[in-house]
Formats: structure tokens, C-alpha cells, sequence
């Protein structure tokens, strides 16, 4: 089984155009989205993810329509955004990630968690998230995103504001995740050697429509034809 099925699908969004007439991901398999700003990245996950009005084509979501209820989407589902918009800032990491808990049905396990935060660097968790750094707000959602198992994690820059350390922290989080073959992992960046230590399915964006799809298992050099393909595409 697909985890995702697109076809037909556009959505217009001022003067822009997303339109990706047949995309499929199959179940296990890792995506890296690549493309400039303003490319169709983030738009397409909100897509998947059930944020975006389509004005044409269909999503299906493990063989289930568009039309899967919000309830069923954030089980199997897992979403980091590139702006934080789910988090509640009057809370702490701590009091967002047992809401949270509830929200999608798992079980908190506060050890679990407490380590999780502690080897992505996130020591302050009991103070309001408002108060946190970028990177200390990207790595809440980031626990609360790995602290379950879904069925499909889209993330969007989810290295953003994380400093070096956590980075390979991250890095070895999300490859034990995806090496399990159970979850599907699509991620959305700039990071254009991720493919070399997270090996997969990689696809640009270029004004709403996707204009590379390769595969980057075997090369370990895969970021040379990325930063190739990307350059002859903007010129």
C-alpha cells in the first residue's frame, strides 16, 4: 500500500500555482522535498497534512479519500511545520507534550520523553514555551513528533534553529525511525547532504511543479547531483 496517492491535484494560492498531476509514496519509503523559497514545499505538505483547501485532484492518505476525518489525520499523521503554529506558548514543553499526548491518542511516558528532550538538547521544559529560543521551540515539537510512532511524519525545515550538536542528534533520531521501514518519513529543506546520510527518494519543486525525481540510495555523493540539478534549474 501507498501511504500517499496525488493525482490531479492543484491548488492556487494568490498569483501561484501548486499542480502535481500523479505523485505516489510508498509506505516506508524516506522523500526529501527540495526547492526554493517560495517553490511549493511547504504548501504541499500542508496539503497532505489536511491544511490546504484543494481546488482540484485528490489526496489519499493510507487508501483513504480527502475526506478523512482531522481525528484520523493527526494520529497517523505527525506534522512539524516551519513555524510552530500548533504550539501553545502559554505552556511548557512539558504540559504541551502531555496535551498533546491526548490530542493523538498515546499514552505520555514522562521518562521517555524527558530523554528524548534531553538528547535533542532541550533542557528547559518547564518553562513557557514563549520564552524558549527558535531552536528550543523546534525541538519541543520535534519530541512531540518522535515521541510517538506514527504512520507518516511530514516535516518542514525541521532543522531549523537547531545548532550543530543537535543537529546530529536529530540526524540519528530520524534515521533510526525511518531505517524501521514501518513509517514513512517526508521531509521538506535546504539541506542538500541530508540525502547522503539519510538516504531516499529525492523530488525539486520549481514554481509549483515538480521538475526532478531521482533516487539518492547507492550515491554517496547524491548532494553533488542535487546541488547540480538545483543550480541548472534557477538558471
Amino acid at each position: 500500500m501507498n501511504s500517499v496517492e496525488i493525482t490531479d491535484l492543484l491548488i492556487k494560492y494568490g498569483q501561484f500555482n501548486l499542480t502535481v498531476p500523479f505523485l505516489e509514496i510508498a509506505e516506508g519509503q524516506v522523500l526529501h522535498i527540495f526547492g526554493a523559497n517560495a517553490s511549493g514545499k511547504t504548501t504541499l505538505l500542508e496539503a497532505i497534512f489536511g491544511l490546504r483547501t484543494l481546488d482540484d485532484g485528490q489526496i489519499t492518505i493510507f487508501g483513504k479519500g480527502s475526506d478523512l476525518r482531522a481525528s484520523d489525520r493527526i494520529v497517523d499523521l505527525a506534522y512539524v511545520s516551519d513555524d510552530g503554529f500548533e504550539l501553545f506558548e502559554e505552556l511548557t514543553p512539558l504540559e504541551y507534550w502531555t496535551l498533546y499526548s491526548k490530542i493523538v491518542q498515546c499514552p505520555l511516558d514522562s521518562h521517555s520523553v524527558k530523554r528524548l528532550a534531553q538528547d535533542l538538547g532541550l533542557s528547559d521544559i518547564g518553562i513557557p514555551i514563549h520564552r524558549l529560543s527558535k531552536g528550543g521551540r523546534r525541538k519541543t515539537q520535534l519530541v512531540s513528533a518522535f515521541m510517538r510512532q506514527p504512520r507518516l511524519y511530514l516535516l518542514d525545515e525541521p532543522q531549523a534553529g537547531l545548532d550543530p550538536v543537535s543537529v546530529l542528534k536529530f540526524d540519528e533520531l530520524l534515521f533510526h525511525y525511518a531505517q524501521s521501514g514501518m513509517i514513512t518519513t517526508v521531509i521538506a529543506g535546504h539541506d542538500l547532504t541530508l540525502p547522503d546520510r539519510l538516504p531516499g527518494r529525492c523530488i525539486i519543486l520549481s514554481n509549483g511543479q515538480i521538475v526532478f525525481d531521482q533516487d539518492s540510495n547507492d550515491n554517496p555523493t547524491f548532494s553533488h547531483v542535487l546541488r547540480n540539478s538545483l543550480l541548472e534549474i534557477v538558471n
